[in-house]
C-alpha cells in the first residue's frame, strides 16, 4: 500500500513539474512575441489624438507640368469646428458653410450674392449621407489627419501588417525618423492602395515607406508608394507645432502624385490658425444665419422629401431649428434674367414657327393656283 502511494505522489509530482514548465514556455512565447512599435502605434492613434478644436486651413491643388509651370490653380480657405463626431466647415469670405451635428447634417450655399440672380439654398440630410462624405474629403474632419496616413486603404495594410515591415532609422527633412518599410506583392496591390500608378502596371512589387517622428507624437514627416524604380505617390509634412494639450501638427503638407515626364497632380495644405485643442468651444461655434427668402431642402432620412421658402432671417443652432423655421407665404426669390440656353430655344422656336407658316402658305398657294 505505502508503495502504492508512493508511485502516485511521484506521478503527481512529475505532472505538476509538466504544467509549470508548459506554463512557462507559453508565458515565455507571449513574451517574445513581437509588439507593435510604439511610434507606430501613435502614428496609427493619431486620428484621435483631438476631441475638440478650431483650426483655419488654406489648400490649394494644380497640375505640375513636365516643364514646372502650374495649371489648373484653385484654393480655399475655411475655418473646421470639431467637437467629436460633429464639425462645422466655413469658407472664408462667404456664408457658405457645411455642418455635421448629432444625426444631422446641413449645407448653406449662396450665389450671385446682391445680385438679380441671388440663389440661397439650405440643404438638410442625414449625418452619413452625401452632403458630408464630399466635404469630409477636404475637411479631414478629425484635424488629426494632417500629419497621418491620408488613404484609408494603407492604414487598415499597416494596421495588420504592421509585423511585416522592415524598420531602419534616418533623418528625413532634418528630422530623426523612425522608417518603416512595406513590401507588397502585385496579387495585394489593390488591398493596400486604392489606385495604382500608371508607371507601377508592370511592377512585380512595390513599397510603401513610412517615415515617423517620434518627438511628435507620431507625425508622418514622409509617405511615399515605390513603384519597381521611383516613387509615384509622395507625401511631406514640415514644421510641427503644438497646437496645444501636446497635440503636433504640421503647419505645411504637400502630396504629389504621378510622373515628372507626364504631369503630376498636387494638392498642398496651410495650417494658418488652432484654438480651443481639447478645450470646450466657444457656445456659438455651430450657429449660423438663415437668410430670408432661402429655400430649404429637407432630405432627412426618413421622412420623404420637404421643400420651403423662409419669410424672414432667422439664427440656426442646430438642423432641428432650420426644420421648425416659419414658412414663407409665397417665393421670395426675384425672377432670374434669360438665360443663353433659354434665350436659343426661344429663337429657334420663333424661326421653326416662320418656317412652318411659309411652308403652310406654299402649300395653300399650290391648292389654289394663285
Amino acid at each position: 500500500m505505502a508503495a502504492r502511494l508512493q508511485h502516485v505522489f511521484a506521478a503527481a509530482v512529475s505532472l505538476s513539474c509538466i504544467v509549470l514548465l508548459v506554463g512557462k514556455s507559453h508565458a515565455q512565447e507571449k513574451d517574445s512575441a513581437p509588439q507593435l512599435p510604439t511610434v507606430l502605434a501613435a502614428l496609427l492613434d493619431r486620428e484621435r489624438m483631438i476631441a475638440t478644436g478650431l483650426f483655419r486651413f488654406r489648400t490649394s491643388s494644380y497640375i505640375l507640368l513636365p516643364n514646372g509651370s502650374q495649371n489648373g490653380l484653385s484654393s480655399s480657405e475655411f475655418t473646421v469646428a470639431v467637437d467629436g463626431s460633429d464639425w462645422i466647415q466655413r469658407y472664408v469670405g462667404s456664408s457658405n458653410l457645411t455642418m455635421s451635428r448629432g444625426s444631422y447634417a446641413a449645407t448653406y450655399y449662396q450665389t450671385g450674392k446682391d445680385t438679380q440672380s441671388e440663389n440661397k439654398s439650405l440643404t438638410l440630410g442625414g449625418a452619413d449621407g452625401p452632403l458630408t462624405r464630399g466635404a469630409e474629403k477636404i475637411v479631414w474632419r478629425t484635424c488629426a489627419l494632417v500629419g497621418q496616413i491620408v488613404v484609408p486603404s494603407v492604414r487598415d495594410y499597416v494596421a495588420r501588417h504592421w509585423h511585416e515591415a522592415l524598420a531602419s532609422d534616418a533623418v528625413v527633412n532634418d528630422l530623426p525618423c523612425r522608417v518603416f518599410d512595406f513590401p507588397i506583392e502585385r496579387r495585394d496591390f489593390f488591398k493596400a492602395l486604392t489606385a495604382v500608378d500608371p508607371s507601377m502596371v508592370r511592377a512585380e512589387r512595390a513599397t510603401i515607406r513610412l517615415c515617423v517622428a517620434e518627438q511628435f507624437g507620431g507625425g508622418l514627416v514622409r509617405y511615399e508608394v515605390i513603384g519597381s524604380s521611383r516613387s509615384c505617390d509622395v507625401t511631406e509634412a514640415r514644421e510641427f507645432a503644438n497646437v496645444g494639450e501636446g497635440v503636433y501638427l504640421p503647419r505645411h503638407w504637400k502630396r504629389v502624385r504621378g510622373q515628372p515626364e507626364t504631369g503630376q497632380s498636387v494638392i498642398e495644405i496651410e495650417l494658418l490658425n488652432s484654438q480651443f485643442v481639447n478645450q470646450k468651444l466657444p457656445a456659438n461655434v455651430f450657429e449660423f444665419k438663415v437668410p430670408a427668402g432661402t429655400r430649404i431642402t429637407d432630405n432627412r432620412p426618413g421622412g420623404g422629401t420637404r421643400v420651403f421658402t423662409i419669410a424672414e432671417e432667422h439664427d440656426v443652432v442646430s438642423v432641428e431649428d432650420a426644420v421648425r423655421l416659419p414658412l414663407s407665404p409665397k417665393p421670395t426669390f426675384p425672377p432670374r434674367a434669360p438665360g443663353r440656353a433659354r434665350l436659343l430655344i426661344i429663337l429657334n422656336a420663333l424661326v421653326l414657327t416662320a418656317l412652318l407658316g411659309f411652308a403652310w402658305r406654299r402649300r395653300l398657294q399650290k391648292r389654289t393656283g394663285k
